[in-house]
């Protein structure tokens, strides 16, 4: 294992030594702790004795559970998708990843994305849901993107993780942003146009008329 030196470092550049280090792990090929890392899936963050050797050392001191767990959650969710965004590129939040998974899976079907799709309300319930439950919503969505090997931004996961809860709920309407910056496609005028309103007064006829 490699030491790990974070002595001096603040605490944003503690977090971008931790995300390195997850790279690392990947350039390096090292199976046995990114499996390691794995071992947090489904558990709640903290609490798998097998990551504490590759977490605790980026760890912001004399802080709480709560401001440790967004460390475990990300290297978990990382040991099982290592996919990262290109440095010299864009580098969307997770919203953005998102929507580009679902462009891709239209893309598979010939079609437009479409409001209410499975990977729109499981997005919404992401958004919806409390510090408590995002690891099991994240685990959904990061399984997502991976099995379409799309990338995540993971410094501005972390970054988001730890102001999840905040009072104006910035991050989630970052997200929401970058979702839904694109308009849905309009209706097709057979499907979504209203009947035109006769102008002398008279009732539409019956196939003018509005359905229930």
């Amino acid at each position: 294992m490699t030491e790990i030196d974070t002595q001096g470092v603040g605490w944003q550049g503690r977090d971008a030594e931790f995300i390195h280090y997850l790279h690392s792990l990947v350039e390096r090929d090292d199976r046995t702790t990114l499996a390691a890392l794995r071992r947090g899936l489904g558990k709640e963050p903290g609490t798998a004795s097998e990551m504490y050797p590759h977490v605790v050392p980026f760890l912001p001191g004399g802080k709480g559970l709560r401001d440790e767990m967004p460390y475990y959650l990300v290297a978990a969710l990382f040991g099982w998708h290592q996919k990262d965004w290109s440095s010299d590129g864009q580098r969307p939040n997770l919203g953005g990843s998102l929507a580009q998974l679902r462009r891709q899976q239209a893309n598979e079907r010939g079609t437009e994305p479409e409001q209410g799709d499975s990977t729109e309300r499981r997005f919404v319930a992401v958004l919806s849901s409390t510090f408590d439950d995002l690891p099991y919503h994240l685990r959904q969505m990061i399984g997502l993107l991976r099995t379409k090997e799309v990338p995540v931004n993971w410094r501005q996961l972390l970054s988001d993780l730890k102001h999840w809860e905040d009072d104006d709920r910035y991050v989630q309407r970052d997200w929401a942003r970058s979702f839904w910056k694109q308009r849905p496609p309009e209706q097709p005028a057979d499907q979504g146009q209203e009947p035109s309103i006769p102008t002398d007064g008279s009732e539409p006829s019956d196939d003018e008329s509005f359905t229930a």
